[in-house]
Parts: C-alpha cells; sequence; structure tokens
C-alpha cells in the first residue's frame, strides 16, 4: 500500500539533496551569517519548527520548498 504523501515523515539527512533548478541561486552572505546565528540559537532551544517538503525521487528526496531553510540548518548544525 502507497503512503500518502501529505504526511509528516522523518527522513534521513544524507537522503535529502537540493533541487538543481532552484530559483534562489545568490545570496547575500553577511545576511546568512546572522540568520544562521538567530537559526541555530532558535533550534538550540526549540529545535526546528517548520518542515521542509520534498519529493522522492529513486531512494533519495528532492527539495520542493524549504530549501533555504535546509541549507541554514545544514550550516548551523555544528553550532547548535
Amino acid at each position: 500500500m502507497k503512503e500518502p504523501e501529505d504526511q509528516l515523515h522523518q527522513i534521513p539527512v544524507e537522503k535529502i539533496i537540493p533541487d538543481p533548478n532552484q530559483p534562489r541561486q545568490t545570496t547575500d552572505e553577511a545576511r546568512i551569517q546572522k540568520i544562521v546565528v538567530e537559526l541555530a540559537a532558535l533550534i538550540k532551544t526549540e529545535g526546528q519548527i517548520n518542515a521542509i517538503e520534498v519529493s522522492r525521487l529513486d531512494n533519495r528526496f528532492m527539495i520542493v520548498t524549504g530549501e533555504m531553510r535546509w541549507k541554514r540548518i545544514n550550516d548551523c548544525v555544528g553550532n547548535c
């Protein structure tokens, strides 16, 4: 039986890949660093609140929405 696609699942981070066609290709690095510090503090106290949306791609999952959030989480993992 196929699982419903609109449910929350925990997926191993190493199985998540970014969308190569992500429209946001440039970022303001100074702004990003400030966000990373704030996000690290938030994750440390509350965990990640917003889920990202992915679609199955063979044995991996490609990000549909939330790629910037996913990147920022990966940036601050060692700081949390």
